[in-house]
């Protein structure tokens, strides 16, 4: 319970503070940030969920690209890594990449799905995989998304548990513990 408060406590500090509820024309006018405002709670979820299956199933490059607007800004926060437009996106993924060999037949798994607004936090699992025939993960997630009025992905921010920390940035694992 207290992943969730702390999930829905960053997600309202990353978004400005902003309520909850879905902004008019003249409320995004005025603060000039960018709220889904044709699509309901409920379509933003499908819009995440298939979001995700994609990304899971890793199969479909493209696809997975469609689910982003052209002026995407993605920040990895761990990293310090970010890629602004679809391009960047593109080759921050690098699923062309033949280092990587998924060991399960889909990628992730997500745990937990919050959404308020415009804005969706996704809390799940990358699964293991190899990468240099070395084997990564499991690592732990959180993906903070905004949308657009058209269900595209404006902003995403990842936090992603990399391990083998030695290899990465240094630290524990805790990638074991599923609070």
């Amino acid at each position: 319970m207290h992943i969730r408060l702390a999930l829905i406590i960053a997600m309202l500090l990353l978004s400005g503070c902003q309520h909850s509820g879905i902004q008019t024309a003249e409320e995004i006018s005025e603060n000039g940030q960018s709220q889904v405002t044709n699509a309901s709670e409920a379509q933003l979820r499908e819009v995440a969920e298939q979001f995700f299956k994609t990304y899971s199933q890793r199969d479909n490059f493209d696809s997975f690209l469609n689910h982003y607007s052209d002026a995407i800004v993605l920040e990895d926060l761990v990293y310090g890594e970010r890629a602004e437009g679809k391009e960047a996106v593109r080759g921050f993924y690098r699923w062309d990449s033949p280092e990587v060999e998924l060991i399960d037949q889909k990628a992730l798994t997500v745990t937990e799905q919050i959404i308020s607004g415009s804005n969706v936090v996704t809390r799940g699992v990358f699964l293991p995989f190899y990468y240099h025939g070395q084997k990564m993960g499991p690592w732990r997630f959180v993906i903070w998304q905004e949308f657009d009025d058209q269900g595209l992905i404006i902003k995403q921010f990842d936090w992603i548990n990399y391990t083998p920390k030695e290899t990465f940035i240094g630290g524990e694992n805790l990638n074991g513990n599923d609070d």
